[in-house]
């Protein structure tokens, strides 16, 4: 048997999310088995699987301690050799500057190649994070596979808590840079309804789409509206592409990259949101990627961050604009 003191990093937690942090072998099945046969409890009494932890809550789980063993994780951060392009880092959280062509999370093929798995193997050489703590280090939000930039780790479940409010309220400032195709001169907001393709997998659906260049209070806007939406200024362009920033006013999945195809400018080399255009364009330039990059993020009670842009990025903005 072990027992576990919810102390400030872990209250508010679901008692679910919290043994599955604990016992990371057992199937979600496994863990509702558990609290029905009061094999956890807490504070002595059986326990709904969303119940909160309330500071100073005593978690109790009745198993062998063979069950708790997680040396093979620790092994498993000791195996994991990747340098982190860290912007910053305090107590509370982790800041890096992803590259693109790698994921944020793990996925059904890939379980140790993600930024989930390095920030938590290079907090676990610092002395930092333990597999056998209560909280796991985790993103606050994620980044599209083929997107680089500026992601940002929780080291603390009350960091987690406050920077997802944040998001969800809208009051962090995310700048993206993109290359897109045509020519985008003036600035405009895109805003639509976005929602999963039902007859494609990992594709997003727009629709309700609104294009314009009369650019609204933002919390005006979401007073009147139920959308989402993405605020496009241009950098540089030319008649075929245009390098551009993208302000996130909202952050649903493919958000830039579906709503910037249904604006007439998808990004150049963008293999799920294109058009006839987007392709010649693509061709002629020679793009084997799409070009997308978190560039600036402000978050409440932070100065702004930035991440440098990569050295391919750099390439082509060099070879398209100068």
């Amino acid at each position: 048997m072990r027992e576990y003191i919810i102390d400030e990093r872990t209250k508010g937690r679901k008692l679910f999310n919290f043994v599955r942090n604990i016992l990371p072998g057992l199937k979600n099945s496994e863990i509702f088995k558990l609290l029905r046969n009061k094999t956890v409890v807490v504070n002595e009494k059986k326990t709904e699987s969303n119940y909160l932890l309330n500071l100073g809550d005593r978690v109790k789980i009745y198993l062998k301690e063979e069950h708790f063993d997680k040396k093979g994780k620790k092994n498993k951060f000791r195996s994991i050799n990747f340098k982190l392009d860290i912007v910053y880092e305090d107590n509370n959280i982790l800041v890096v500057n992803k590259p693109a062509g790698i994921l944020t999370h793990p996925d059904k093929k890939d379980y140790k190649n993600n930024m989930f798995e390095y920030v938590r193997s290079y907090l676990y050489k610092k002395g930092k994070y333990d597999p056998a703590d209560i909280f796991t280090p985790a993103p606050c939000h994620r980044l599209d596979k083929n997107t680089s930039g500026l992601l940002i780790f929780a080291k603390t479940h009350e960091a987690l808590k406050s920077i997802t409010k944040e998001f969800r309220q809208r009051s962090t400032i995310k700048t993206y840079l993109a290359m897109v195709c045509g020519k985008i001169d003036t600035e405009f907001l895109i805003a639509s309804r976005i929602y999963d393709n039902v007859k494609q997998e990992n594709m997003m659906t727009t629709d309700q789409i609104i294009i314009t260049d009369k650019i609204p209070d933002k919390e005006e806007f979401f007073k009147n509206n139920n959308l989402s939406a993405t605020l496009v200024k241009p950098v540089k362009y030319k008649e075929n592409a245009s390098l551009i920033t993208v302000e996130l006013w909202t952050g649903k999945k493919h958000q830039i990259r579906v709503q910037l195809s249904a604006s007439g400018h998808p990004l150049i080399g963008e293999k799920k949101y294109f058009n006839i255009e987007s392709i010649k364009v693509q061709k002629s330039l020679n793009f084997d990627k799409y070009y997308l990059h978190s560039y600036k993020i402000k978050l409440n009670n932070y100065n702004e961050m930035t991440a440098e842009i990569p050295k391919d990025f750099q390439g082509q903005i060099k070879k398209i604009f100068n």
